[in-house]
């Protein structure tokens, strides 16, 4: 709706002075508003009563509650009630001399489904007092109970008197009509009566058969001895977190490094894949096919400084490796016992020692050492 004819309705719902009437014209318009904008709203509790019963009962405000979405943000509340000049807020507002209370979420297992009356503005949409019924058909007659379920918010203290309800009913042995009526209910109301202020008004919110306790007595309080932050569990709540962030953080800029940095992968799976390629030389020690043995363990060598210096395993040389570990700063005992490991595989290629079992076990365990003092000093 366009603002000039937000205001004109505002206008008219001022001057009305049917009480029902100028609740239902708001109604429309605060559903028109709100349809527009892509929120449902629905009218309940003794709003709803009074326009069912046009008018018999009069609740003196209006209720309405969400369908869709199931919640709306303070600033979206005010923006939209600000397009109908409403003052006070969050929860209540006044709008054209009327209060409207904008609720949560409407019930979603609510038994009763909504109706929609015609405004003057657009549709409204309202919920009934929940009616439920139970019928037995069994035997030679029909037996049944239907009940009426409202809701009642007293605002002031005092004694109120519910009516007696009446019914109607058919007597066919005598074809003639009866009334039955139900003895008045009396109502005691204790505590402070519902202060009205210019801004705004101070609602009850009651959800079906839900009653809030209120504790009158004296609380019982005491001095716990010590403060807060001198607890341990304290300072682990508060550290905890910090520590698991900075921590994913540093996971996370491992990963991507992994990912964008080859080099840096190499490294850091060099000594995995060594594992792996010695293991593989262990499983072939005891047996007599010395070749493969060292094969393997070339392999091991090999790759392993490859990854570490990031060069390609396929043109490793041995001459170019001595200079760029010196440069690294491993030292020259360690670089020429690493060469010496890789020239004893070499060797083997061409003319394999027959050594025993002892023998490549004393060598395989020189090679792992040499693998280890080589990883501690590029570390």
């Amino acid at each position: 709706m366009e603002q000039e004819a937000i205001q004109a309705a505002l206008s008219e719902i001022t001057a009305e002075t049917d009480a029902t009437l100028k609740s239902l014209r708001l109604a429309s318009l605060c559903s028109a508003v709100f349809r527009e904008a892509g929120v449902e709203v629905v009218v309940v509790g003794g709003s709803a009563i009074e326009f069912y019963t046009e008018g018999a009962y009069t609740s003196g405000d209006l209720d309405l509650c969400l369908i869709s979405p199931g919640s709306l943000p303070l600033r979206r509340r005010q923006e939209l009630m600000g397009q109908l000049q409403a003052e006070g807020g969050p929860r209540s507002w006044r709008v054209a001399g009327l209060f409207v209370d904008l609720l949560g979420q409407v019930e979603s297992f609510a038994r009763t489904q909504s109706r929609q009356l015609d405004g003057p503005y657009g549709i409204v949409e309202v919920f009934p007092p929940e009616v439920t019924q139970s019928i037995d058909r069994s035997g030679a007659r029909i037996r049944g109970v239907k009940t009426y379920q409202y809701v009642l918010i007293p605002r002031s203290p005092g004694v109120r008197t519910i009516p007696p309800i009446e019914m109607s009913y058919f007597i066919p042995d005598g074809a003639l009509y009866a009334s039955s009526a139900s003895q008045p209910l009396r109502l005691e109301v204790t505590g402070d009566a519902v202060v009205v202020a210019p801004a705004g008004r101070i609602g009850v919110e009651t959800l079906r058969e839900d009653i809030r306790f209120i504790r009158i007595g004296s609380p019982s309080l005491g001095v716990i001895g010590g403060s807060l932050v001198e607890s341990s569990g304290f300072w682990v709540v508060v550290v905890l977190p910090l520590v698991a962030m900075l921590g994913s953080l540093a996971l996370r800029q491992h990963w991507d490094r992994l990912e964008g940095d080859l080099g840096y992968a190499r490294g850091r799976r060099a000594g995995r894949v060594a594992k792996k390629r010695l293991a593989r030389a262990n499983a072939l020690l005891p047996g007599s096919d010395a070749r493969s043995f060292y094969a393997e363990v070339e392999r091991a060598l090999r790759g392993f400084l490859a990854d570490k210096l990031n060069v390609a395993e396929a043109g490793f040389m041995a001459d170019a490796a001595e200079g760029e570990l010196k440069r690294r700063g491993v030292s020259e005992e360690v670089v020429s016992e690493y060469l010496a490991c890789l020239s004893v595989c070499d060797r083997a290629r061409f003319a394999p020692p027959g050594s025993s079992a002892a023998e490549k076990s004393g060598f395989f365990g020189r090679v792992t050492e040499a693998m280890t003092t080589v990883q501690e000093q590029l570390s």
